[in-house]
């Protein structure tokens, strides 16, 4: 992207924090990352991420709490219907 007066607030590529050994692997064996926004990405931003579940995860995430906000929303839809999608 060209620099402009903006271009510091427009995400082209997937950016992410540094993560445990392994954890990357781990976690594609049942999601894709599509969007990780925060400050360090985008100047002021709030913390929100964004992945693709394919399959259920084997693993339980242990008990937190955010210091912000958090969005949690689901999106659920068939193979097939996702795959028609495809090119549209």
């Amino acid at each position: 992207m060209s620099k402009s007066k903006y271009s510091k607030y427009v995400a082209t590529e997937l950016k992410t924090p540094e993560f445990a050994p392994g954890f990357n692997e781990m976690y594609r064996q049942y999601a894709t990352r599509i969007l990780w926004m925060n400050a360090k990405v985008v100047p002021g931003a709030f913390q929100m991420n964004c992945s693709w579940y394919l399959k259920p995860s084997a693993h339980a995430g242990e008990p937190h709490k955010h210091d912000v906000d958090e969005i949690i929303s689901f999106l659920v839809m068939t193979r097939k219907i996702l795959t028609s999608l495809v090119g549209r």
